[in-house]
């Protein structure tokens, strides 16, 4: 297989989570395991899993981000939770049926602190993970409601699952975030390779982050090594390596959005709006040093936007009300870290937003 195959195998191994055996891309990779082990470990310091069941890259972020852990999860708890149930499945045979009962009293006995598993927030949390379990194939949901088990107060109702056995394939790369992370991190135990390199990190960085800023000190390695990094970063992902002054990412191709999820701009509506925001918010701020904006304003400046380009609005978000529009368009910011400072009544936006939509509108060359 030629060298843009490899590469093609090697972009879809990035962007997703996991490839099964059912797909015919597992065999492409199965065939060319050696070069893309090789590939994934020499570059980024990265192992390829590949068993008869799926194969996958694990992917540890070498530095826990706020954008960087399972989007529904939004509790401590959660994660914790996530982990014992992946613990207690790796015990059990793949194929056979479990209780929601067995589950919870697995969990109960190895939670690191006390908790009350009969509160009803609890319960919701439980099943929270076990439904984003069902959603990645852990388990698959055989007879009972998790929406009763959720309001039963007595945790009395059973739920019987299957185990899938891809629970073994999971505990490599936890996403975390969490404000609490001590704690978490305390418990997983997270793994440092020994066989660490600067430009290693260096990649991981470029791949796992919207933005690197210059206070960050894997920033320093990009510059020094940037010709390196930009010419691979060309050749392996048709991306393009943006270093300026402040900040440096890469700028990938419009075929390419989706290769990481901290990829921006990506292809979604919202992120155009978000956009279209920026080009008001950079007209009015332009030569002002201090981008902060009051939440009026923004809402102003929302509005206008909204009338001026309809066209470009899905019809989803014509549909959600302004307040919850520049609700999603701040999340979605302060994920991305393009927000400095954020108050009940204004927002301090980074320079670096600003630029996306220079880069967007004009195609800047590195400065």
């Amino acid at each position: 297989m030629g060298t843009e195959k490899i590469t093609e195998i090697i972009l879809e191994l990035l962007k997703r989570e996991y490839i099964l055996k059912e797909e015919k891309l597992y065999f492409k990779i199965k065939e060319n395991e050696k070069k893309i082990r090789i590939f994934f470990k020499e570059k980024f310091g990265y192992d390829l899993l590949l068993n008869n069941q799926m194969t996958k890259v694990e992917r540890v972020l070498d530095k826990p981000k706020k954008n960087g852990g399972i989007e529904s999860f939004v509790k401590l708890e959660q994660y914790i939770i996530y982990l014992l149930i992946l613990n207690y499945l790796e015990e059990i045979e793949a194929g056979r049926t479990i209780l929601i009962s067995d589950i919870l009293s697995f969990i109960v006995e190895n939670y690191p602190k006390e908790i009350d598993w009969k509160n009803y927030y609890i319960n919701l949390s439980l099943i929270k993970v076990l439904k984003y379990c069902r959603e990645k194939n852990i388990i698959k949901l055989l007879d009972g409601s998790e929406q009763k088990y959720a309001t039963d107060k007595n945790n009395e109702i059973e739920i019987l699952y299957e185990n899938t056995g891809l629970s073994k394939n999971m505990m490599f790369e936890l996403p975390i975030i969490t404000d609490e992370l001590n704690e978490l991190e305390d418990y997983i135990g997270l793994n440092k390779s020994e066989d660490d390199t600067v430009l290693k990190k260096a990649r991981r960085a470029l791949i796992n982050n919207t933005v690197i800023n210059e206070n960050e000190e894997i920033f320093y390695y990009i510059k020094e090594n940037r010709e390196l990094l930009e010419e691979e970063f060309n050749i392996y992902f048709n991306s393009k390596l943006i270093v300026l002054q402040e900040f440096a990412y890469l700028l990938m191709s419009e075929n390419e959005k989706s290769f990481t999820v901290n990829t921006f701009p990506d292809a979604k509506n919202i992120t155009t709006i978000t956009l279209l925001l920026a080009e008001k918010i950079k007209e009015k701020y332009v030569n002002e040093k201090n981008c902060e904006i009051k939440k009026d304003e923004l809402m102003g400046l929302l509005e206008k936007i909204l009338k001026e380009n309809e066209k470009m609005i899905s019809k989803e978000n014509q549909r959600k009300t302004k307040k919850i529009l520049l609700k999603e368009i701040l999340e979605l910011l302060e994920n991305r870290e393009m927000i400095e400072k954020i108050t009940e009544k204004t927002v301090k936006f980074s320079k670096i937003l600003l630029h996306f939509n220079i880069l967007r509108k004009e195609g800047e060359e590195n400065e």
